[in-house]
């Protein structure tokens, strides 16, 4: 049973992740490439100050979101008040120095060897150390973070991101400020990377900087992308999906090495797939015929 709580409990984690970056992708067309280092940043964050600082872990967790959310807007404030495919190249490029930094500040990351020895979460005296008991609670923070996400799109601020997807202009002529939300979402997108980074660390006890390279970040968005983007259950979808192939090759007689590959080409196929026969997802449409631009933002 202990194989299927872990199963459940990172299904939970990279849940959390996916829906904080379908806020970016799905709702707004802010497509992003910096997500898997930015959840190593909420790793690192929380791992080092309960470690090394002795913070409980609710508050390393709080830091763990603050940080990651300031990385972003280092790059999100210059980037995305230009108009166009900047903040893909200048997300590549924070992925690209976040990872680097994770290797080589061996007297703080401990570098490629990874910091062992994370202290299991610590609240109010309880201590979550069964794959059981950090199931019902990564369960729980899933639940927290969709209610929060539901929110946020239900509410006037929601239906202006989602009337900037289909026409910034419009908005803008209508008083709304289109940089403003761009920036804005951003870093709540990745604040939730942060809080994911946190369980993560915790629950495995172990980091290393391998968990947060490019191709991390290529398969986080392919989780987002997969089921639909710009649903709120479709990254949960796409995480299940994702994270089952790696499990169902165990089944297969194939050599631990090729598995990786195996597992890489199978996304890749799939995405191809997806761009030929269904590109807006496995349960995705392409656009919401009901509610026109002008109709978002006269709701709010």
């Amino acid at each position: 049973m202990n194989y299927l709580y872990d199963f459940v409990t990172l299904l939970c984690i990279y849940s959390v992740l996916a829906i904080g970056l379908n806020l970016m992708i799905g709702y707004t067309g802010i497509f992003s490439m910096s997500h898997a280092a930015l959840l190593g940043v909420g790793a690192y964050t929380s791992a080092l100050l309960s470690m090394k600082a002795g913070f409980p872990f609710l508050v390393s967790m709080v830091c763990a979101v603050i940080v990651a959310a300031l990385f972003s807007a280092i790059i999100s404030v210059p980037s995305l008040r230009i108009a166009g495919d900047y903040f893909i190249v200048a997300s590549m490029s924070l992925q690209i120095i976040i990872y680097e930094i994770f290797v080589t500040w061996i007297e703080v990351t401990n570098g490629p060897a990874g910091l062992p020895g994370i202290p299991r979460p610590n609240l109010f005296g309880f201590v979550i150390k069964t794959p059981q008991a950090y199931m019902w609670f990564s369960i729980v923070m899933l639940s927290l973070v969709v209610a929060a996400v539901y929110g946020i799109i239900h509410s006037p601020f929601g239906r202006v991101l989602r009337a900037m997807k289909e026409d910034p202009i419009a908005v803008q002529s209508l008083g709304e400020s289109v940089v403003r939300a761009k920036v804005t979402i951003a870093i709540l997108s990745s604040a939730i990377a942060g809080l994911a980074g946190s369980l993560y660390a915790h629950k495995m006890t172990f980091i290393n900087p391998a968990t947060f390279d490019i191709h991390e970040s290529i398969t986080i968005a392919s989780m987002v992308i997969l089921a639909g983007a710009g649903r709120v259950w479709g990254p949960i979808i796409g995480v299940f999906i994702i994270q089952a192939f790696p499990e169902l090759l165990r089944f297969l007689e194939i050599s631990g090495s090729h598995v990786g590959s195996i597992q890489k080409a199978l996304y890749g196929l799939i995405l191809i797939l997806l761009m030929m026969f269904r590109p807006q997802g496995i349960f995705g449409k392409f656009k919401d015929t009901t509610l026109g631009v002008n109709k978002h933002v006269a709701k709010n």
